[in-house]
């Protein structure tokens, strides 16, 4: 009896002790699994993480790409209305030149319309001192004349 109460109690023990051995396994698995779900979680943490990441840098630079291309096409405004400006300044020079030059070759045609009107009163009036020389010549002659045939019927 002795020695099956000492089978029975190595039995048990042994039981015992292959459950206790079961029970650290279970808990050693449990840790494991525990572990490789904190592992999982970190890592799909960590993908979110940087998928976040990449979104905010995305997102930045698609900002600062924006910001750039505004303050280009701001830049390509100004130097448009800039130029623009000195287009019309050019243009506003020529009209002022084109008028000054129309300007001077009227009043050049007016000198030489004022140059030619004298030239012709010049030509004018020594035409008319000639007729008058002649005139006076003819006259004279006549005078000369009339004077030789008074003479000549007085003698």
């Amino acid at each position: 009896m002795e020695k099956i109460k000492r089978d029975a109690q190595k039995k048990a023990e042994k039981e015992a002790l292959e459950e206790e051995k079961k029970k650290a396994q279970k808990r050693k698995q449990d840790r494991r699994q525990a572990e490789e779900r904190r592992v999982r979680e970190l890592r799909r943490k960590a993908q979110e993480d940087a998928e976040e990441e990449l979104h905010r840098i995305n997102t930045r630079q698609r900002f600062e790409k924006e910001l750039q291309i505004k303050k280009e096409q701001e830049h390509q405004e100004l130097e448009t209305k800039k130029r623009l400006r000195q287009l019309e300044e050019e243009r506003e020079k020529k009209r002022e030149i084109q008028r000054l030059q129309t300007e001077k070759q009227q009043m050049q045609k007016r000198l030489d319309v004022e140059k030619k009107m004298e030239e012709r009163e010049m030509k004018e009036r020594e035409r008319q001192i000639k007729i008058e020389k002649k005139r006076a010549m003819d006259q004279h002659e006549l005078e000369l004349k009339r004077e030789e045939a008074s003479k000549r019927i007085g003698e």
